[in-house]
């Protein structure tokens, strides 16, 4: 009975090389490299950006561009045990719950439902007939 030699270990790294370069190929043929540019320019932003701002950013928002800067700016305004009553459209209940969502700890309700409360914030167009309050971004923050 004969044995065959095993393989050397330079056609073990040879086969090792090959099979990797075939199994890189296949990955690559799989990538959607049209996407690398997006990828890259979101990470080279995404650095400069707060983890609360990224956080704002996110596709939540897909009903209201400006809607994430003014509850990020509610938000470093106002100290984390205040209840905050909502200004918003009525005609989503999304901008409510996103705001519920993103100034967490902080207490979120409807300004008609926010008779006693500490703050009021005020978006875009029901931001402009009130007056008093501090300016923030796309609205205005009253305390009360």
């Amino acid at each position: 009975m004969t044995l065959e030699a095993p393989l050397g270990q330079t056609w073990r790294r040879l086969v090792a090389a090959l099979c990797l370069t075939v199994f890189g190929g296949m990955a690559a043929a799989r990538y959607e490299w049209r996407k690398l540019p997006q990828f890259l320019a979101g990470s080279l932003s995404s650095g400069r950006q707060s983890a609360d701002e990224a956080r704002a950013k996110g596709t939540g928002f897909w009903f209201d561009r400006d809607y994430p800067a003014f509850l990020e700016a509610v938000r470093r305004a106002t100290p984390p045990g205040a209840t905050i009553a909502v200004a918003v459209p009525g005609t989503l209940d999304v901008y409510l719950y996103q705001a519920v969502f993103t100034l967490a700890p902080r207490r979120v309700v409807a300004l008609q439902d926010g008779v006693s409360v500490g703050y009021a914030a005020y978006y875009k167009d029901a931001a402009l007939s009130q007056s008093g309050g501090i300016r923030i971004a796309s609205g205005v923050l009253v305390r009360r």
